[in-house]
Formats: structure tokens, sequence, C-alpha cells
């Protein structure tokens, strides 16, 4: 009975202290749900059936925008937001500071230009990670799921947006700093 009174105390403020999943960092968690939403995103814009009968890119590249900005929204921020605590902070990771007041059209949009500058900044990567894996005859990932070495796959999508979004968390990080 002693112990359990104890477990109690420590449980104050902390509701889910005896699970396994609190003893992971928050980071982690995050990153690993940024990962999660773009490799879906992207399963869901180009491997899918109906969207593998589609022949222009760009429909499929639009549907992937929709998906990640209206994931990214409902989903990955609403999730940083009811994770954050007096004792953890994580609201930091969030895309941009206006997302932390939860006005429906201005985060929202800023939800959708994250989207954005992040599939551009993926595609790049993709191309420059290709192009170097080619040069030092490696396989890409996609060329070891598809068979195609030039193809992107939702699990190298997904690598590319969680590096790409540690660089900006941390590049955020730098300059609130100066």
């Amino acid at each position: 009975m002693l112990k359990l009174k104890n477990n109690q105390e420590n449980r104050v403020g902390k509701p889910y202290f005896i699970d396994k999943f609190s003893t992971i960092k928050p980071s982690t968690k995050i990153g690993f749900l940024k990962f999660w939403v773009a490799g879906a995103s992207y399963f869901l814009a180009f491997m899918t059936i109906e969207s593998a009968l589609r022949s222009d890119i760009l429909d499929q590249l639009f549907i992937l925008f929709l998906l990640m900005g209206l994931l990214t929204e409902y989903v990955t921020n609403k999730i940083i937001y009811h994770m954050n605590r007096s004792d953890q902070d994580t609201l930091i990771y969030l895309p941009f500071k206006a997302n932390k007041d939860r006005s429906k059209l201005a985060s929202l949009g800023l939800s959708f230009a994250y989207a954005f500058i992040m599939i551009g900044e993926a595609l790049i990567l993709h191309t420059i990670v290709v192009e170097l894996f080619n040069f030092l005859n490696l396989p890409t990932i996609g060329g070891l799921l598809l068979g195609t070495q030039n193809s992107m796959d939702p699990i190298s999508f997904g690598l590319y947006i969680f590096i790409l979004d540690m660089i900006w968390y941390k590049g955020r990080k730098i300059m609130k700093k100066e």
C-alpha cells in the first residue's frame, strides 16, 4: 500500500508517468510524428491506386501539399499544442511562433506555408541525394524499395522532412538567441 501511495504522489501533474512512452523525450516523439505525417502524406498522394493512375505530377504535388498542410495543422500542431506542460515546453517545436495562438485561419495559412517550403526543399534535397548516391554507386532507399534509383518513396520523403524540420528548428533557435 505504501508503494502505491508513493506512485500516486509521483504522478501528480504527469498522468502518464507509469507508461513506457513517458520515458521518451518529447522531441523524439514530435520528430517521429513529423516523419510519419510527411511519409503518410507522400504515400496518399503518390502511391495509392487512384493517384497512380494520374499522369500529371502537378496534381499529385498539389494533393501532397494539401495533405501535408492539413495534417500538419490538425494532427501535428494539435498534438504539439496539447503535449505542452509547465515542466516541458513543446510549443517551441511548432513551425512558426504564430501557431501558438491557434487562430484557425492564421495557423492554417502558416501550416500551408510551412508545407510548401518543406516540400520544395525536400524535392531539392532528393535530387542532391540521388545524384550523390549515383556518383558513389550506392542504392537509394527508393531504389531498394521500388526498383528505380531516381524514385522517391514515403520513407525517404519522411526522412527528408525530418532532417529539414530539425534544421528549421535549430535555425529558429539560433535566430532567437541573436
